[in-house]
């Protein structure tokens, strides 16, 4: 008889609660106190997130980068790079949604390296060994690229968004406070939230799921499904915020390890394209790559139906509800209805299509084989919507 092998990896510190923030300068003991701190350009600001990282941190000296896009560039990364270089910072803190975390990522890494992040992000140059030490604090419920090893950035020049990857992009120490996600805006909250369950949902049946990952995947979007029109409806709801930023965690764990699928391939493109939050764009497409999915993975969907209440029926008939399930959440949840109504252009989607198969390596673990031509069908559906 043969036997599967799996591997299970995550050598991240993780360190969660409502309020742990306060507690990170104990956690820094052992770190360099020269501190590159990595933010968006409005929210960290506006919340009084950098002001309050400097008084916790009281006497290490802090430099701060707050010009993260929603969607990073290399030409931005770059920049921080020479700051970090300029300014020998030993220590890189990433504060943000998952887009300051990835850039943050990218910072540490190369920040004693050189060459530019397209360099790296081409495969002209390599990453052979560990950067800066890097810390992930996340401010929304969603990513969880607090504990993943890739770093997602656009070129510009090439209008492509692709990742760097390796076991050197972990975080040395994640800080996941769910405080940090109250003031988050009602419609982030669940752009996030549906990123990590798409996420979650990606990893259940993807070819690298195993009996490991499953659990943790099983459980994401258990604590999902309850809580995010709890956080929706009533943002000040303490307790489903702390089990929505759990449920991000879980499924960052669980994408590592077990990868995902359609979603995210088509979603990277789509997004350096148009520069449309990438959650929203998760919610949006997720339905129709489960429906493209749907005949492999049927007995899984139907184990994730229940969550919803979907019980009696067959396999497939179970599938079949669970997707309209999540198309009426996504009403719920107020997301436009297609990609129509964002301004997406059908002309595109031929590019869309070729910078998805061309460059993301989701497509290769999503359970049943996906063509340019299986692209461009998906897209075709979520520009109707319905």
């Amino acid at each position: 008889m043969e036997f599967k092998i799996y591997e299970f990896n995550l050598p991240v510190r993780i360190i969660f609660g409502f309020g742990c923030l306060e507690k990170l300068k104990d956690f820094l003991k052992d770190s360099g106190k020269n501190v590159l701190l990595i933010t968006g350009r409005r929210f960290a600001k506006e919340t009084g997130l950098i002001e309050r990282i400097r008084r916790i941190l009281g006497d290490f000296q802090i430099d701060s980068f707050s010009e993260i896009e929603p969607e990073p560039s290399c030409l931005t990364v770059n920049r921080a790079v020479e700051l970090a270089k300029k300014k020998k910072s030993e220590l890189i803190i990433g504060l943000g949604g998952g887009s300051s975390i990835d850039a943050a990522k990218a910072i540490a890494v190369l920040a004693n390296k050189e060459g530019k992040a397209e360099d790296y992000l081409e495969g002209k140059r390599r990453i052979e060994y560990q950067g800066l030490d890097f810390v992930a604090i996340p401010t929304t419920a969603g990513t969880g690229a607090e504990v993943t090893p890739n770093a997602v950035l656009v070129d510009k020049n090439r209008i492509v968004k692709d990742s760097l990857r390796g076991k050197f992009l972990f975080a040395k120490l994640a800080i996941v406070d769910p405080e940090l996600t109250l003031s988050l805006p009602k419609d982030y909250t669940a752009y996030c939230g549906m990123d990590a369950l798409s996420q979650s949902i990606e990893a259940f049946v993807s070819l690298g799921s195993s009996p490991l990952t499953d659990g943790i995947c099983l459980e994401s979007i258990r604590l999902i499904v309850e809580n995010i029109l709890k956080v929706y409806r009533y943002p000040n709801d303490i307790s489903a915020r702390i089990d929505m930023s759990y449920a991000a965690v879980l499924s960052g764990v669980a994408l590592c390890n077990a990868r995902m699928g359609a979603v995210h391939g088509i979603v990277h493109p789509l997004g350096a394209l148009y520069r449309i939050s990438h959650g929203l764009l998760c919610g949006l497409i997720l339905p129709y790559a489960m429906e493209f999915n749907l005949e492999k993975v049927k007995e899984k969907y139907a184990v994730i139906s229940e969550f919803f209440g979907i019980r009696g029926l067959s396999s497939k008939k179970k599938a079949e509800k669970l997707i309209l399930e999540i198309k009426g959440l996504l009403r719920k949840l107020n997301f436009p209805s297609n990609l129509k109504e964002l301004n997406v252009r059908k002309e595109d989607f031929p590019k869309i299509a070729r910078d998805s198969y061309l460059h993301s390596g989701s497509l290769k673990a999503n359970p049943v084989e996906v063509r340019e031509e299986d692209i461009i069908k998906i897209l075709d559906k979520a520009y109707q919507g319905g």
